[in-house]
C-alpha cells in the first residue's frame, strides 16, 4: 500500500471515530416521559429502586408532599419497553408503607403507554389523567 492511501484511510478513520464518539453509549432515538406528582398533605416518598430503560438524568430520590414531582424518562428502543419503580412512604420520618409500579410503552407502529400499580401498602390513592401523568393523593378517611 502506498503512503498516501494509508494517510487517507487514517484520516477517514479519525473522522468516523469523532463523528460517532465511540466512547459514549448509543442513545435511543425516542423517549416517553412519566411525571409522578405527590399531592398528599404530609407523606414524603423516597425512590428505593428503578429498573428498566430509564434515561439519564434520573430524578432526585425524594418526592416531597404538596405538589412535589419526579420526571422519569423511558427510553424507547424496542417493541416493548418497561420501567419498574418502588417508592417508600414516610410520615414524620416514620415508614408507613410503599408502592411499586410498572410503566410500559408498547411501540408497535402505534404507541400504547400503560401505568400499573403492582403493590401498594401506603395510605394513598394512585391515579392520574393519563398513563404518563400520575397523581398521588391521600386515601380518604372513612367516617
Amino acid at each position: 500500500m502506498k503512503l498516501g492511501t494509508v494517510l487517507v484511510l487514517f484520516i477517514l478513520l479519525a473522522a468516523v471515530t469523532h463523528a460517532f464518539k465511540m466512547n459514549e453509549p448509543i442513545r435511543s432515538l425516542d423517549s416517553v416521559d412519566l411525571n409522578i406528582t405527590n399531592n398528599t398533605r404530609d407523606i414524603t416518598f423516597g425512590l428505593a429502586s428503578l429498573e428498566g430503560n430509564a434515561e439519564w438524568p434520573l430524578p432526585g430520590g425524594i418526592l416531597p408532599p404538596n405538589g412535589g414531582s419526579n420526571l422519569l424518562r423511558l427510553e424507547i428502543d424496542a417493541f416493548r419497553n418497561d420501567l419498574f419503580g418502588r417508592y417508600l412512604a414516610f410520615r414524620m420520618d416514620a415508614f408507613i408503607g410503599e408502592f411499586e409500579f410498572r410503566f410500559r410503552c408498547d411501540n408497535l407502529g402505534l404507541r400504547f403507554n400503560t401505568f400499573k400499580v403492582l403493590f401498594n401498602s401506603a395510605p394513598i390513592v394512585i391515579g392520574g389523567n393519563s398513563p404518563t401523568d400520575i397523581i398521588i393523593t391521600d386515601k380518604p378517611a372513612f367516617r
